[in-house]
Order: structure tokens, then sequence, then C-alpha cells
């Protein structure tokens, strides 16, 4: 049984400029952080590009771990309403004390009007972990999922998304998500 809490709180720090903070927790810390933060900025350019920068620190049940990744997005308008977004980027991970990973994570999304959107995301790379304290392993991880936000009322949503990881051959996880989102 994996479970997880967080909260996400995003805004617009000037013109052209958003931030993001998220937090989360797990009690149930085997697969799942004990704790994580992860900060955000990004910056609107010309004709619907978008560059992005985040940071994120993770504390697992053996192992710190840092990230850092870059960003590209482009939004083109649909035909008949709505709109597409294409997004990728790079990650570099390391962990305190040991080796050191990266990744890529593609991500195909259509959004329609009132806040309904649909979205693919594809990724790999790999992972540093620690299977016991004091010792580090590098593994192969390959991910899919589809997230979805469906609109309830005025400035409300439900989200959701169901994905499944590969971590090379030591284990394979599949799951759903579902949350409400509020935006002010």
């Amino acid at each position: 049984d994996l479970t997880e809490a967080g909260a996400r709180l995003d805004w617009r720090a000037a013109p052209g400029w958003s931030t993001a903070i998220a937090l989360t927790a797990s009690g149930t810390h085997q697969v799942l952080a004990r704790r994580s933060v992860q900060g955000e900025l990004s910056r609107q350019l010309e004709g619907g590009w978008v560059a992005s920068a985040l940071v994120r620190h993770s504390l697992y049940r053996n192992a710190e771990v840092a990230m850092l990744g870059a960003g590209v997005e482009r939004y083109l308008a649909a035909a008949g309403g709505g709109d597409w977004r294409g997004a990728a980027q790079l990650s570099a991970t390391r962990l305190a004390g040991g080796g050191s990973g990266g990744g890529l994570r593609l991500q195909l999304d259509r959004s329609w009007a009132g806040g309904a959107r649909l979205g693919l995301i594809v990724a790999g790379g790999r992972e540093a972990e620690s299977p016991a304290a004091g010792q580090w392993v590098v593994r192969g991880v390959r991910a899919v999922a589809l997230a979805g936000q469906w609109p309830l009322a005025p400035g409300w949503a439900l989200t959701g998304d169901v994905s499944t990881t590969r971590v090379d051959d030591l284990y394979h996880r599949s799951g759903a998500r579902l949350g409400v989102r509020r935006d002010f």
C-alpha cells in the first residue's frame, strides 16, 4: 500500500514569469519519498514557447536525492478550439554520497475551453538509488502516464493520472492518483 499527500502553489511572479513550490510526504516511503520539496521558475517567450528550470530535494528511507531540471514547452492553437502543448525536460540527479543519473521526459497535452485537459507523458533515464545505508546503484527507469483535468465548478477541477514505471528488472509499479485542484 503506497500513499502520498502533496500540495502545490503556483503564482505569477511578474509579467511573463511564473513560479511554483510543491511539497509531498509519504508515511509508506518504501518507494515514494518520505518528504520532498520542489521549486520551479518559468518564463514565457515569443511564439508560444516557454522555458523552465526546477530544483527538487527528496528524502527517502536510506537516501537523499537532489535533482536539477531544464525544460522547454510549445503551445499551438488547435483547429476548432483548444490548444496543443508539447514539452521536453532534461534532468540530472545526484544521490548524497553516491552516484548520479539523468533523464528525459516528453509530454503531449490537449486542452479545451473551460479547463479540461488530457496528456500523455513518456520518460526514461538512469536513476541512482541506495538499497542500504552507504550503498548505491544506478538503474534504468522507464515510465508512461496518462494525465487529465476535468472542471467541476468555476475555480475547481478534478485531476487524475494513471501510470506505470519499470526500474530495470528490479520492480514494476503501476498506479493511479486522484485529486482536487483549486485556482484562486
